[in-house]
C-alpha cells in the first residue's frame, strides 16, 4: 500500500556522509527493501544484589527488581534505522560463594471430627464454624463441612377435663331433655400455644338444678292407637251397639258427654291442677275390635281376645265390640325442672419439640514441615548488567482493514432497523515502515459522505480504530463504506491501489406494528371471548402472527399461529371463559424483527345467593318465641330473595324441598320476579301446609335457588331451613307433639 519507503541510512560519525545520504534520499526515493530483524545487548554497569549464581542469569523486561532501564533503543547501523524494544535483562556474576542449607518438605493430613450438642433453637449460627486440632505435630483449625438437626420431641401428654351442659328450658320429664351424647370443645395448650379439640363422654346422668310448677296446654289423644286395655289412661266411649253408646250415637258431631276427670299420660295431679279446655272425637268413626285387630299383630296385642274374638275392655272390665276415641285439651299445672348433665374425660395433647440436637462434622487438611535433604549452591553479590533489545529496521502504506456495524451496545447485527442508532467501527492499518502525519478518514452511505474524522498521526505497524454512530433512515439494502486518507494528503509507494477503502452492504428493515383487542369488553364466566391481532408492516413483508394466553398463575400457552399473513389483515382466536384473570399477548414477525404487545382482563363469576325470610308479623312472633332466623312454622308465608350478577338472565326460580306429616314429598317451585339487575323476589304460601296431615313435617327442609344466565351458565344455591311446628302451635308453651 501507500508506504513511502526511505532508504536505510548508514551510521557514520562523519557529518558529511550523513548529509550526502540524506540528500540522495530527498531527490531520488529508493525502491522498497525488505525489513530486517535486529538484536543488540547494551551494557548498563554493575548492580549489588545477593542471588544464586548463574552465568548468565536472564530475566524478562521490564523488571524493577534488577533496575530500571530504557525500554527502547534507537538503532542505526549498516544502512538500517529503527527503534528496537527491550526484551530481556542479562546478568553476569562477578563472584562465586559456596553454600549448604537444610531443605524441608511439607506433609499434609486430612482430619475429620464429629460433635453433637443440644440447643434451644435450630440455628446454624449456634454451632461453631471452626474446631481446633493438635495431633502428631499437626496444629490448626478445620472448618465445619456439614450440619444436621434432630428434633427432640415430647410425646404422650394428656389432659383431663370436666364440663357441664345445662338445658335452656324447664321440662316436665327428663326423657324430653335433648342433652348431647358428648361435650365437644377446645382446650388451650399453653405449652404449644395450640387449641386442642376434645369430645367428652357423659359422667353420670341428668340431674335437676332448678324445680318449679308451671301451667301447660296438653292434649290427650284417645284414638285406637293410644288405647291401653290395662289402665285406660286415654278416653274413648265403648259399647256393643254398632250405632250408639250410652251417651249418644256414634255419628254425633261431638261426644255426648263431657270428660269427668283427667285422662292422659300418668301424672300426680290434684283436681286444682287440672282444667278441661275442650274435647272432641279423635277418630273419623267408630272402630270395630275385630277389624282393628286384623290390621296388624301390634293392633291385636292391644285388645282382649276372648272366645275366638277381640274386644275393647272398659275401666269397669266390661268387654265391648265398638269404640270411638276422644281427644281432650287440658291446662295442667305440672312440676317442671331445668336439667344439667356432666361430662368428663381425658384427651391427648399435641406433641411438641422441646429442643434440638445439632450434629456437626468438621473436616480440613493441615500441614507440617519435615526435613527432606541438603541444598548445596553458589551465590554472588555483584552482577554486570546488559539489556537485550530486539526489533525490525524498516526502509508508508495505509490500509482500510475492516468495517463492522453493531448496535450501540457493540452487539453484532444481521440487519438494521429503521429509526434506530448503530455504530460503525473502522480499522485503518499502517503497514509501511515509516510513521505518517495527519490525514482524514471518510464514512459514506450509498456513496454520500456522512462523516469525516481526523487522524493526527499514525505510527508504522499499528492500527487506528474509529467509530461513528449513525441512524438508519432509509429502508432497503444499503451500502456503507469508509475511506482511509480521504483527503489524499499521504504520499504512498503505490498511490493507485484500492486497499484504502472497505465497504459493507446490509438490509435496513422497518419494524412491523400490531394492535391487540378482545370482546366483549366486560367478560363473565361462560362468555364467548374473541381475541384479535391486527399487524401492519410498511415493507409489506409476509408476517407470522402468534397469540398467547395465560390464565391466573398458569403457564402461557400458544393458542394461534398464522404464517404468510398480509399486512393489515386481522387474525382472531375464540374461547369460552372461566372465572379468573387472562393475560393475552401477541407477537408479529416480519422475518427480520419481532414486536409484541399485551393486555389482560378478568372473567367475573356468575353467582346466585338465596335468602328465605319471614313476614313482619311472623318476625314479631318468632322473636317472642326465641326462635332462630332459619326456623319456620308450617303454614307461614316464605319470602324469597335472590342476589345475582349484573348479567341478563333467562329465568330465576326457587324450589321448596320438604316432607309432609304423612311422609309425602313436597317439591314446590315459584318463579322470582325481576326487581333490579342484581335482585329478584318472590314468595311461597300454601294453605295445605296448615292442614294435618298435609302440613310440613317437623325437621329440616331446603329452598334451592336457581338462575340461568343468557350465556347458558346455570348457578344454584341451597338455603337450609327448619320446620319447628304447625302455625297454630305458636300459642303453646314449650311442649311439642
Amino acid at each position: 500500500m501507500k508506504a513511502r519507503k526511505i532508504k536505510n541510512l548508514i551510521t557514520c560519525t562523519l557529518a558529511s556522509l550523513l548529509l550526502i545520504s540524506t540528500f540522495y534520499d530527498y531527490i531520488s526515493p529508493p525502491s522498497v527493501e525488505a525489513a530486517e530483524s535486529r538484536k543488540v545487548a547494551v551494557p548498563y554497569g554493575t548492580i549489588n544484589k545477593y542471588m544464586r549464581w548463574e552465568d548468565p542469569k536472564i530475566v524478562s523486561y521490564p523488571n524493577s527488581e534488577y533496575g530500571n532501564y530504557p525500554s527502547t533503543y534507537q538503532y542505526s547501523d549498516g544502512g538500517f534505522t529503527g527503534t528496537l524494544t527491550a526484551k530481556r535483562i542479562i546478568l553476569r556474576p562477578k563472584q562465586k560463594v559456596y553454600h549448604k542449607d537444610a531443605i524441608y518438605r511439607t506433609e499434609y493430613r486430612t482430619f475429620t471430627q464429629t460433635y453433637s450438642n443440644v440447643y434451644g433453637g435450630k440455628n446454624d449460627d449456634y454451632v461453631p464454624y471452626w474446631v481446633g486440632v493438635n495431633e502428631d505435630g499437626y496444629s490448626g483449625n478445620i472448618p465445619r463441612v456439614s450440619l444436621s438437626w434432630t428434633d427432640n420431641w415430647v410425646r404422650g401428654r394428656t389432659a383431663s377435663l370436666t364440663q357441664y351442659w345445662t338445658d335452656s328450658y324447664f321440662r316436665e320429664f327428663s326423657s324430653e331433655v335433648p342433652e348431647p351424647a358428648t361435650y365437644n370443645g377446645t382446650h388451650y395448650d399453653a405449652t404449644t400455644g395450640q387449641n386442642v379439640s376434645y369430645s367428652l363422654p357423659k359422667s353420670g346422668g341428668l340431674y335437676s338444678i332448678e324445680d318449679k310448677k308451671m301451667w301447660i296446654r296438653y292434649r290427650s289423644l284417645g284414638r285406637s292407637d293410644w288405647y291401653d286395655k290395662n289402665a285406660n289412661y286415654y278416653l274413648g266411649f265403648m259399647s256393643n251397639n254398632s250405632t250408639s253408646y250410652y251417651a249418644g250415637n256414634w255419628t254425633d258431631a261431638e261426644p255426648g258427654e263431657a270428660p269427668d276427670r283427667y285422662y292422659g299420660l300418668p301424672r300426680s295431679l290434684s283436681p286444682a291442677d287440672v282444667k278441661i279446655v275442650d274435647w272432641g272425637w279423635d277418630e273419623p268413626g267408630v272402630v270395630h275390635a275385630d277389624f282393628y285387630a286384623s290390621l296388624s299383630p301390634t293392633n291385636a296385642a292391644r285388645l282382649v281376645y276372648s272366645s275366638g274374638s277381640y274386644y275393647w275392655r272398659s275401666e269397669s272390665g266390661k268387654l265391648n265390640k265398638y269404640r270411638r276415641g276422644v281427644w281432650i285439651d287440658y291446662d295442667l299445672n305440672v312440676p317442671v325442672s331445668k336439667y344439667r348433665q356432666a361430662y368428663s374425660g381425658t384427651f391427648a395433647l399435641p406433641d411438641y419439640v422441646r429442643d434440638y440436637t445439632g450434629t456437626a462434622t468438621y473436616q480440613g487438611t493441615l500441614s507440617k514441615q519435615v526435613f527432606d535433604h541438603w541444598d548445596e549452591y553458589y551465590t554472588s553479590d555483584q552482577w554486570d548488567v546488559e539489556v537485550e533489545y530486539e526489533g525490525t529496521v524498516y526502509s508508508t502504506n495505509l490500509t482500510a482493514k475492516s468495517i463492522t456495524i453493531t448496535d450501540t451496545n457493540n452487539a453484532s447485527v444481521t440487519h438494521l432497523v429503521k429509526g434506530r442508532q448503530y455504530k460503525a467501527t473502522m480499522v485503518v492499518g499502517n503497514n509501511g515502515e515509516l510513521n505518517v502525519g495527519a490525514y482524514k478518514v471518510g464514512f459514506y452511505e450509498q456513496g454520500t459522505l456522512k462523516n469525516q474524522q481526523d487522524i493526527s498521526s499514525h505510527n508504522s505497524g499499528t492500527d487506528k480504530t474509529l467509530t461513528y454512530t449513525f441512524t438508519a433512515e432509509t429502508a432497503g439494502n444499503r451500502t456503507f463504506m469508509f475511506k482511509a486518507d480521504n483527503n489524499n494528503v499521504i504520499s504512498e509507494t503505490n498511490e493507485t491501489d484500492l486497499d484504502n477503502t472497505k465497504q459493507k452492504t446490509i438490509l435496513v428493515n422497518t419494524l412491523p406494528t400490531v394492535d391487540l383487542t378482545y370482546t366483549p369488553n366486560d367478560v363473565y364466566e361462560g362468555d364467548t371471548v374473541q381475541v384479535c391481532s391486527k399487524p401492519q408492516d410498511a415493507d409489506n413483508n409476509p408476517l407470522t402472527v402468534k397469540i398467547f394466553i395465560k390464565k391466573d398463575n398458569g403457564t402461557e400457552t400458544t393458542v394461534l399461529t398464522k404464517t404468510n399473513v398480509a399486512s393489515g389483515s386481522q387474525q382472531c382466536y375464540t374461547f369460552i371463559s372461566e372465572v379468573g384473570r387472562y393475560d393475552i399477548r401477541t407477537t408479529v414477525n416480519d422475518g427480520y424483527d419481532e414486536v409484541s404487545t399485551s393486555t389482560w382482563f378478568y372473567s367475573k363469576p356468575l353467582i346466585i345467593n338465596g335468602y328465605v325470610d319471614h313476614t313482619d308479623l311472623w318476625k314479631i312472633q318468632h322473636a317472642k318465641e326465641g326462635n332462630l332466623a332459619h326456623q319456620f312454622y308450617s303454614g307461614e308465608k316464605f319470602l324469597l330473595d335472590a342476589d345475582t350478577s349484573p348479567y341478563p338472565t333467562v329465568y330465576v326460580k326457587a324450589t321448596l324441598n320438604a316432607i309432609r306429616t304423612d311422609n309425602s314429598l313436597v317439591s314446590s317451585t315459584v318463579p322470582l320476579a325481576f326487581k333490579t339487575n342484581i335482585l329478584y323476589k318472590g314468595e311461597l304460601y300454601d294453605e295445605t301446609f296448615l292442614q294435618y296431615p298435609k302440613n310440613l313435617k317437623v325437621g329440616p327442609a331446603t329452598f334451592e335457588f336457581e338462575v340461568k344466565y343468557a350465556n347458558g351458565v346455570i348457578k344454584k344455591d341451597t338455603v337450609n331451613i327448619e320446620i319447628i311446628a304447625d302455625s297454630y302451635k305458636t300459642f303453646l308453651l314449650h311442649r311439642r307433639y
